[in-house]
């Protein structure tokens, strides 16, 4: 199926907004990939935390 476009400034429109599209989920990668490295960073000091902890009690 072919969509025939005969207003210019609606081309320019949709390339403005399939640009946005990919700045947006360029963004939403970037916060993807933080949030990930933050939650394994979190996760290997919760574990070294409750390791201690598991450590201290079998030496009682």
């Amino acid at each position: 199926m072919t969509t025939i476009i005969e207003d210019c400034t609606t081309v320019e429109h949709i390339a403005s907004v399939s640009l946005f599209n990919e700045e947006i989920q360029g963004c939403m990668q970037s916060v993807g990939k933080v949030m990930l490295t933050v939650f394994l960073d979190l996760k290997g000091v919760l574990l070294e935390h409750f390791q201690k902890k598991v450590d201290n009690v079998n030496t009682t």
